[in-house]
């Protein structure tokens, strides 16, 4: 295993070390690194938002794409449904 001697004050990891990244600057100039950020920050927030956005209607008007009768088929109130809802 690789042992990478950082300047003092820099930090380094095994992993940095194994790409020949030195310091955070780097690494975050490195391509690979910048899809993988922006790949972890898209699927984190995606779905909390979308999740929110069931309940606020800030990007779709969400009752239009629900079946009116689902709530009687279940025997069940819509506000119901919304408590199921913050389940997911």
């Amino acid at each position: 295993m690789a042992v990478a001697i950082a300047p003092e004050g820099q930090e380094t990891s095994p992993d940095m070390a194994r790409h020949g990244l030195s310091s955070r600057s780097e690494k975050l100039s490195d391509p690979k690194y910048q899809a993988y950020l922006l790949l972890r920050t898209v699927f984190i927030t995606a779905p909390i938002l979308f999740g929110v956005d069931k309940y606020f209607n800030w990007m779709t008007y969400w009752p239009k794409y629900l079946w009116v009768g689902f709530p009687n088929l279940l025997g069940v109130k819509p506000a119901a449904l919304h408590v199921r809802g913050r389940c997911d």
